[in-house]
């Protein structure tokens, strides 16, 4: 992962260990066009294997990172967590963030 990507994706986890490798493979696909890009995963305290699953991820790929709260702290530290996370905030990330969020309560 670069100092700076120009894309950053936000994912608050909780819970998703089903969903989250399909996630991964297609958002990771969709950004290939991209050059310089990350994931940042929040783990907001899953007691599933979500955890497991994108500790995985970054382990295998640099542009991922993984935050984990050891506790639910929902949505809004995971707002807070991702703007010291992907400093500084370009109008994108907060787009696919908002984005991300609206698809999620669907």
């Amino acid at each position: 992962m670069s100092d700076n990507p120009s894309i950053s994706v936000i994912v608050p986890v909780l819970n998703e260990e089903g969903s989250l490798e399909k996630f991964y493979r297609e958002a990771s696909d969709s950004l290939s066009e991209f050059s310089d890009w990350e994931i940042i995963f929040i783990d907001d305290g899953s007691i599933d294997d979500s955890y497991k699953i994108i500790q995985e991820f970054a382990d295998n790929d640099n542009r991922v990172t993984v935050i984990r709260f050891f506790k639910n702290f929902e949505t809004n530290s995971a707002v807070r967590c991702w703007l010291s996370a992907a400093d500084p905030p370009f109008p994108q990330k907060i787009t696919l963030f908002l984005l991300f969020m609206l698809h999620s309560r669907n």
